[in-house]
């Protein structure tokens, strides 16, 4: 059994937290940009510690 399990957050939480739209974090998403983000009935979930995937501390690919 997990003590802590992995939050995760929307496309839309995620897009108020890096200042983005929406659309642009589900095009990242499809796009793996975003590590540990996977899709789910339609929905993305995004890992609450992601980083800002354009940031230039953000993953590189």
């Amino acid at each position: 059994m997990e003590n802590n399990p992995k939050r995760y957050m929307t496309t839309r939480e995620a897009a108020m937290r890096w200042n983005i739209f929406p659309d642009r974090v589900s095009e990242l998403c499809r796009h793996g940009k975003i590590p540990g983000a996977a899709q789910e009935n339609r929905r993305w979930k995004i890992p609450a510690d992601a980083p800002h995937p354009l940031s230039p501390k953000g993953p590189k690919k």
